[in-house]
């Protein structure tokens, strides 16, 4: 049996699972940052590795064994977004055609990175307005930005 659960983002546990981590992660896009020990780190790695490389998706390992700090939680951000993330963000910049920092052409949409939105058990997610939407895939974040259209 393979459990899935949601804080703060997704915890997967089960036999063979690290075996198999690219079909957990694909639908959030290829590139993939690993927040973790470094301890942790390698004793998974191999396997890991692996799964991604067989399914064609590239990642990068960001070491992390402390107390998350607003400090660190920006640090990893700006990590993970210099990686060229083309999950969330990049479906939301070719949905409205803007990028981070900027607005639609009508005003109704503007595209702001944040490290935090308070919804990590929803996470990926969103916040338009005053409204949370989570567990986003690319396909689900074009439904919810066509609801607001």
């Amino acid at each position: 049996m393979v459990r899935i659960m949601i804080a703060p983002n997704r915890y997967v546990q089960g036999p063979l699972v690290l075996a198999e981590a690219a079909k957990y992660v694909a639908h959030l896009g290829s590139k993939v940052v690993f927040v973790a020990d470094p301890l942790a780190w390698s004793i998974v790695k191999k396997q890991i590795s692996a799964s991604l490389s067989e399914n064609s998706m590239s990642f990068r390992f960001e070491p992390f064994s402390g107390l998350c700090t607003q400090a660190v939680s920006a640090h990893l951000s700006e990590k993970a977004r210099a990686f060229g993330p083309d999950m969330i963000v990049e479906g939301i910049k070719k949905e409205l055609g803007i990028a981070p920092g900027e607005t639609t052409p009508d005003g109704r949409f503007s595209l702001e990175l944040t490290n935090c939105i308070g919804a990590c058990d929803a996470a990926p997610a969103m916040l338009i307005d005053d409204e949370v939407h989570g567990g986003l895939t690319v396909e689900s974040m074009a439904g919810v930005l066509k609801n607001y259209a």
